[in-house]
């Protein structure tokens, strides 16, 4: 005997959710294939006669910065599945306490170093696509982490690349007690109204600097 009452409220909490589920979503193409592959097998073993649809469980997806967390469930006969994570974590050397980091949301953070844009600006983007933006605190966390990062790796370069001035000019004959005449030039990035970003020296509407340094010995 059919359980009419269990799938008319089934039925009508899914067209809510199909209201809600009009949005852009950034998913992992393997781990969603995945999902959808184990759910159906899984639904068709458990409820051989039911002919309803497998959706997204939006009432209780989980977003993670970029990320998200989903299940299916059944439009008819109130299936679900297992949430699974649609997200690659970053592999780290050493095993730290707590989740890692996702490669999306550290990618994010890479890119956002590289160009003249914010999180928040970034988060606007998100809404203008209709994609549900990141929250503050789950987008500057990362930023922290990637920014620490960088700052680490930035240093280990500069003392690497004294190494080598130091041996250049060892051969090169130089005195190495005595002073590196340096010259430095900073610059300041804005936006032109072409859309393009160009370098100027004015101090207003800087978007952000660039400081080459030359020898000059």
């Amino acid at each position: 005997m059919r359980n009419t009452h269990q799938e008319e409220d089934c039925s009508l909490k899914t067209k809510s959710d199909r209201a809600a589920a009009d949005v852009y979503h950034l998913f992992h193409v393997g781990d969603t294939e995945k999902l959808f592959n184990e759910a159906f097998r899984e639904h068709a073993t458990t409820s051989t006669n039911c002919e309803g649809d497998l959706v997204m469980d939006i009432e209780h997806e989980q977003q993670w910065g970029l990320n998200w967390t989903e299940r299916l469930k059944c439009t008819n006969c109130g299936y679900l599945s297992k949430h699974h994570e649609l997200y690659k974590e970053v592999e780290v050397a050493a095993a730290k306490k707590g989740r890692r980091s996702s490669t999306a949301n550290t990618g994010l953070q890479i890119g956002l170093s590289k160009c003249p844009m914010g999180c928040d600006s970034f988060r606007v983007l998100c809404m203008s696509a209709d994609i549900p933006p990141p929250s503050s605190s789950g987008i500057q966390k990362p930023a922290n982490r990637v920014c620490d990062n960088i700052k680490s790796q930035n240093v280990k370069d500069m003392r690497a690349r004294r190494v080598e001035m130091r041996e250049i000019n060892k051969y090169r004959g130089t005195n190495l007690n005595n002073m590196l005449i340096v010259q430095l030039t900073q610059l300041s990035l804005k936006c032109m109204k072409q859309g393009r970003w160009m370098f100027v020296r004015k101090p207003f509407s800087i978007q952000g600097t660039y400081q080459p340094v030359i020898e000059n010995s």
